[in-house]
């Protein structure tokens, strides 16, 4: 691909900026990733009176040197720390993804990034849910430079184990190299019998949100009314069944040689149906932090947002960009958000 010198950078929609006007650090990185994504190896941005205009730095580099740059993805996820000023003036993209300011020695590092058409993410929904819960979500992911697929699954029509291969299915036909999956609540349970009857998925790695693995209070005090025991549906029953009948299949343990990050989100702000019935002990509302604790887990966090808020805070965004790229919650992030303790 031929460099473009010089160039444009399109606004990001965050707003515009007029002749004169003073870019901020976060919005000027932005711009000078649309601009140079893509473009060469290496791009030298000049920002001037609110306008960002790149060139090409070094001979363009071949499409699989621009594979590993990772330049393509979401700008706040490319820069992971920046020492520069509130207005700079130059700044470098080079070949190895990194960032590096004129005069300094130091570079940024970035974060790995996913090569467009290659990593792929499932979202598996839970009870009575339609996947149309994860739109925020997967618009953040997209940005990513991931591509999102919901499973669509009937909780009350068909059992676990069924929808479990419906799950196998679905992600066999996804064109990708990795494959990952996040899923809320009951659709970590489906997820979990997944891997435990077809471990031998595309690489990738796998999250649970406000998913209930070592208990269902809830679901379990409501089993036997009248009318909700039987709205549960088949694929909650036959949980409750297993977590009864078969305890020790609560856990992540996959196959030698099957090696895959698995991490579990829970929430701790108690707003949900399981406070309407009487729930009692940290929980989101719904399900209690403790039933979140999956054996054999690579990492598990707690964030402050109830059950479905866990869907669209921006906090447990952040978090799923990070386990996805890095195999590990961010527990700075989460700090420095609620200044909790690390």
């Amino acid at each position: 691909m031929r460099p473009r010198s010089p160039v444009h950078a399109a606004d990001d929609g965050a707003g515009t900026d007029g002749p004169g006007a003073m870019l901020t650090r976060r919005r000027f990185l932005r711009k000078v990733t649309a601009a140079a994504a893509g473009a060469t190896a290496a791009m030298i941005c000049t920002e001037h009176g609110g306008r960002v205009h790149c060139h090409a730095a070094a001979p363009p580099a071949s499409a699989a040197a621009r594979s590993k740059t990772g330049q393509r993805g979401h700008p706040e996820h490319q820069v992971n720390v920046m020492d520069h000023s509130e207005h700079p003036s130059h700044i470098y993209t080079t070949a190895g993804g990194n960032l590096t300011a004129p005069g300094s020695a130091s570079t940024v590092s970035a974060a790995p990034r996913p090569i467009a058409g290659t990593e792929a993410i499932v979202l598996v929904h839970g009870l009575w849910m339609t996947g149309f819960e994860f739109t925020a979500l997967s618009m953040r992911l997209r940005r990513s430079g991931y591509v999102t697929k919901r499973f669509p699954y009937s909780d009350t029509r068909h059992g676990l184990q069924d929808n479990a291969r419906r799950l196998n299915d679905f992600a066999a036909q996804i064109p990708a190299d990795r494959v990952h999956f996040v899923a809320h609540s009951l659709g970590g349970i489906v997820l979990l019998e997944l891997f435990r009857q077809f471990p031998q998925q595309k690489p990738g790695r796998a999250i649970a949100i406000g998913s209930p693995f070592r208990s269902t209070w809830t679901a379990t005090r409501v089993a036997n009314w009248p009318i909700v025991g039987r709205m549960l549906g088949r694929t909650m029953k036959d949980h409750l069944q297993q977590q009864s009948a078969a305890p020790v299949h609560m856990c992540w343990n996959p196959p030698q040689g099957q090696h895959r990050d698995f991490g579990v989100i829970a929430g701790t702000f108690p707003m949900g149906a399981g406070k309407v019935v009487g729930m009692r002990g940290r929980c989101d509302g719904t399900v209690l932090v403790e039933e979140t604790q999956l054996p054999g887990a690579t990492d598990h966090i707690e964030l402050p947002a109830s059950h479905f808020g866990l869907l669209v805070t921006r906090m447990t965004h952040g978090q799923v960009e990070h386990f996805l790229q890095r195999g590990t919650f961010c527990r700075a992030a989460l700090a420095a958000q609620t200044g909790a303790r690390v």
